[in-house]
């Protein structure tokens, strides 16, 4: 059997207003259709979590024991051309940051199975505050618009076959 991938190239981000529904496939498709797309992405860093962890040594002996705690989710950066003339998804992010306000984040990878009605690509979505921007002027390069997002627990919907 072959290695299935899913290539980056061709994933699209949207942002759309805090609170929106996202409680199943057919909610977040619904969410697209009224957000805005972030277009030309140079970048979308990693979804990442981490679980702390309390270590127990035992004083009559080597043995350690440990607990789980609560998870954190690790900053992520998304990056894009900047564009002075975007009333989009780009204009939305500087927005956001600007007003405090968050967004609901939703990625759209490009494994969608097939054409056949209730097809459906995975969709990644959570919420997000964006805690940081900066405007990259490099020589021989493009104008780029970074954004460090603050992310909740991400929501998984994986790609349906109809």
């Amino acid at each position: 059997m072959a290695l299935r991938v899913t290539d980056v190239q061709g994933v699209q981000v949207y942002l759309a207003q805090k609170g929106s529904d996202v409680s199943s496939i057919t909610a977040v498709e619904a969410a697209i259709s009224g957000a805005k797309q972030v277009d030309c992405l140079q970048a979308l860093g990693d979804i990442s979590a981490t679980r702390s962890t309390t270590d127990y040594f035992c004083m009559s002996s080597d043995e350690v024991a440990f607990s789980l705690g609560s998870v954190a989710y690790s900053d992520q950066t998304i990056e894009v051309l900047f564009d002075a003339q975007d009333v989009g998804g780009k204009k939305d992010l500087m927005d956001a940051f600007e007003n405090k306000e968050r967004r609901q984040l939703i990625i759209e990878l490009n494994d969608k199975p097939n054409d056949n009605t209730g097809s459906s690509p995975t969709y990644i979505t959570y919420e997000v505050g964006i805690s940081a921007q900066s405007i990259t002027l490099e020589k021989d390069g493009a104008v780029k618009v970074t954004s460090t997002l603050k992310p909740t627990k991400p929501i998984i919907y994986r790609a349906v076959a109809a």
